[in-house]
């Protein structure tokens, strides 16, 4: 399984959606700030396939993102040379949403269904991955914080952990089970004993008693089959005897129907043509009518033109001597209005220079007593205009002179603003006079327009005939008159047309009808003659029959009427209450038969399944018995130590330039120095970044082995392995080391690996890199 591209929206730190494209990529690292996100990415993917997560297991809706309603994660991947995309969501309320799906044709980007549902899902993705999530998580999420200690630790400690990561418990499980299979195997024993003695009386000679009665039953059964045959044969004479019987009555009622209808329709064919005379003559004296009527549409319309027409130069009349009446009002209202602003001129005038001489005697007065003056709007506190010094009393004084003045200043301002006021009003009213008399010789003009042009559409309406407005009423009242007469002439030309046409029809439907009449009776002898024959040789067939089959019931029916089908009828309800019994007889024989034969057959079945089931029982407590022993999970540790070591070396040699491989000896891992020619020693002699290297080696081995050691693990190809954390606590040189040791194993790209750190200097040896971007808003994801 490889990763190619992942969305996720609502999970944890990613509130809004985030995609990650990871094709191209084979060495990367997913790096960014404590608490961003980086191992939630991991987690989406274990979440994608297997619906569960490391952290809180199947209690998923822990991790939807706080304030969101949701989280959903999509996970397209690769296994083998399939594409495949799993789409979880999960919601606080309601169910989750879960399928996976398959590329059908990459150009087209057709995808179609594989599975739908949480279990069926999981179950899908487990056998598609070779693996279930227990294995899942132990081979391609890398639990790097163990190895160090399965690395050095001591045998308990080494035993606990690989027991964990192999699922040896499961050994356990298998004893439980081959012990509760040895009692369910007995138990089938003893419940194929119990069915074995309900088989006590199936023997042959049972059998043989009980077919023998069964033959007799089917025997006269064969004869009851004889008797339904000629039976069937009597019902179908019968039938036909009846049949023809009733074909002859309603022959000779046809045969009377077509006689009567003749008589009618030759008593209308009598009668029909007098009819139609009549109504030609009715019909061409309204057309006379409608030849005499004097409308004429075309006068009619010429005539309601003209009234029309008349009423319109009538209107313009009356506007324009309205017009001339206001027109002469207007002339004396401007002369009022001319003179009006004459005497405001007047006054403007007189007022303007009243203020001019009042301005003067005021100006003259504040010379003659400055300090009046200067005095005159000061009060207690205010500086002194001369001094400056805050003024502390200001001494009475009456300048009388100086107030008149003043006074009469502002007598002579009010008259003038009053003058100017009524200058201005006869202004205006001067101009709305102009504008009303200048209107008003523009209306004239266009109302003598309109008039002259309406008068000019009567007379060319009316041409030579001078026609007043009451003769125009009286002619369109004329002309209306004979037009509603005319439409009452043509109403009833067509109902006396439609009634013309109707009876000429029915004359030739009536001379039709005789000629199939004349048919009908004829080929209704036919067919009564035709029945009748029929009927006859029916009842030939059926007293044949029924003399051959001593019926003499029905042989006497016969002779005295035509109907004996009550009697064949009761004979075959007879025949058939005496097969069911018979059938019945033999339904239970064949049963009975089958039994015994079932019963032969099923006892040494049986016999053969208390055998097989007490065999199963005894080889499932041989294998509890095996199982039961310590030294088999011991054989599974010490072959996956040897394996493990094995494969170890292989990562060990590439990542140490060809320097350590592993041995185990006594469950104890030991490193074999090349360069020192090949001694051996423990590995808690190693440096620090030497032991890290050797604890990656021996995790990359167990990743590789453990689909193919662990219990229960299926064996699928691992094209992926993420690696979380672990490097925070090396020096420099040792994580200089590490990254080196990376990079020889993501350069095949036979496997992507990523790398999930906050240690900068290892991410930046990374060729690619996944940053997670922490925000208050959310985390954000850049590859680069």
């Amino acid at each position: 399984m490889r990763p190619l591209r992942l969305e996720v929206q609502g999970l944890t730190a990613f509130k809004e959606k985030q995609v990650i494209d990871f094709s191209g990529l084979d060495l990367f690292a997913i790096t960014g700030p404590t608490g961003a996100g980086k191992t939630t990415l991991v987690d989406a993917v274990t979440y994608a396939l297997y619906g569960k997560v490391p952290r809180v297991d199947r209690d998923i809706k822990q991790l939807i993102s706080q304030g969101a309603e949701r989280m959903i994660v999509v996970l397209e991947f690769t296994n083998g040379p399939d594409r495949y995309r799993v789409h979880r969501a999960t919601a606080t309320k309601g169910l989750p949403v879960i399928r996976v799906q398959r590329l059908v044709d990459a150009a087209s980007d057709d995808w179609c269904d594989e599975a739908s549902g949480a279990s069926q899902v999981t179950e899908y993705v487990a056998d598609l991955l070779g693996m279930d999530y227990e294995g899942f998580v132990r081979s391609v999420l890398l639990p790097q914080g163990q190895f160090e200690k399965f690395l050095s630790g001591t045998p308990a400690e080494k035993r606990s952990v690989l027991d964990s990561l192999l699922r040896l418990n499961v050994y356990a499980e298998m004893l439980k089970r081959a012990n509760a299979r040895k009692q369910l195997h007995q138990g089938d024993a003893a419940k194929h004993q119990f069915a074995l003695d309900q088989y006590a009386g199936a023997t042959p000679d049972t059998l043989a008693v009980t077919q023998d009665g069964l033959s007799a039953l089917k025997k006269r059964s064969k004869e009851l089959d004889g008797t339904r045959t000629a039976l069937a044969s009597a019902v179908t004479s019968a039938t036909r005897l009846g049949a023809a019987v009733e074909r002859e009555r309603r022959a000779a009622l046809a045969v009377a129907d077509a006689e009567k209808g003749l008589e009618e329709a030759t008593v209308t064919l009598e009668t029909g043509q007098g009819e139609i005379d009549a109504l030609s003559e009715k019909l061409e004296a309204v057309a006379s009518q409608i030849e005499a009527n004097p409308f004429d549409s075309d006068t009619l319309n010429a005539l309601l033109q003209a009234r029309k027409a008349l009423d319109e130069k009538t209107r313009a009349a009356g506007r324009l001597t309205r017009l001339a009446g206001l027109k002469e009002e207007a002339g004396p209202r401007l002369l009022q209005a001319a003179e009006h602003a004459v005497r405001a001129a007047a006054a403007l005038a007189e007022a303007t220079t009243a203020l001019r001489s009042a301005e003067e005697r005021v100006e003259a007065a504040r010379r003659q007593n400055v300090a009046a003056g200067l005095r005159r709007n000061l009060a207690p506190g205010d500086p002194c205009p001369v001094c400056g010094q805050k003024i502390t009393t200001i001494m009475p004084e009456s300048h009388e002179a100086l107030d008149r003045a003043e006074a009469a200043l502002a007598e002579a301002r009010a008259n003038e603003g009053g003058a100017s006021r009524e200058a201005q009003e006869a202004a205006r009213d001067i101009a709305v006079a102009q504008n009303t008399a200048t209107a008003l010789d523009g209306q004239l003009a266009e109302a003598r327009t309109e008039w002259e042009r309406r008068a000019a559409d009567v007379a060319q309406i009316l041409g030579d005939r001078a026609l007043t407005a009451p003769q125009i009423d009286a002619g369109i009242a004329e002309q209306e008159s004979a037009r509603t007469d005319l439409q009452r002439l043509n109403g009833e030309k067509d109902r006396i047309t439609r009634e013309c046409e109707s009876r000429q029809k029915g004359l030739q439907a009536a001379e039709q009808q005789v000629a199939i009449l004349h048919q009908q009776a004829s080929a209704g002898r036919a067919e009564r003659d035709e029945a009748s024959r029929e009927a006859s040789a029916a009842s030939s067939d059926l007293e044949k029959l029924s003399k051959g089959q001593e019926w003499q019931d029905v042989t006497d029916s016969l002779a005295t009427s035509r109907d004996a089908s009550p009697l064949i009828t009761t004979r075959q309800q007879d025949l058939e209450r005496e097969d069911r019994g018979v059938q019945q007889q033999i339904g239970s024989l064949e049963a009975e038969v089958k039994r015994i034969e079932e019963g032969i057959e099923k006892s040494a079945e049986l016999q053969a399944s208390i055998n097989a089931a007490l065999s199963a029982a005894t080889l499932a407590h041989s294998l509890a018995s095996l199982l039961g022993v310590n030294a088999f999970p011991s054989f599974i540790r010490e072959r996956a130590l040897k394996l493990l070591a094995q494969d170890g070396s292989r990562q060990l040699m590439d990542i140490s330039d060809a320097r350590y491989e592993f041995e185990v000896k006594d469950q104890e891992f030991l490193v074999a120095d090349r360069w020192n020619a090949g001694e051996t020693r423990p590995v808690r002699t190693l440096s620090g970044g030497e032991t890290f290297l050797a604890s990656l080696a021996l995790a990359l081995a167990l990743a590789e082995r453990l689909p193919s050691l662990g219990a229960g693990i299926g064996a699928g190809a691992l094209e992926s392995l993420f690696i979380d954390e672990g490097f925070s606590h090396l020096d420099p040189e040792t994580l200089d080391d590490v990254a080196s040791a990376l990079e020889i194993i993501g350069q095949s790209g036979e496997r992507m690996v990523g790398v999930v750190t906050h240690v900068t200097a290892l991410a930046e040896r990374m060729p690619a890199r996944i940053i997670v971007h922490k925000s208050q808003s959310g985390s954000t994801v850049v590859v680069e």
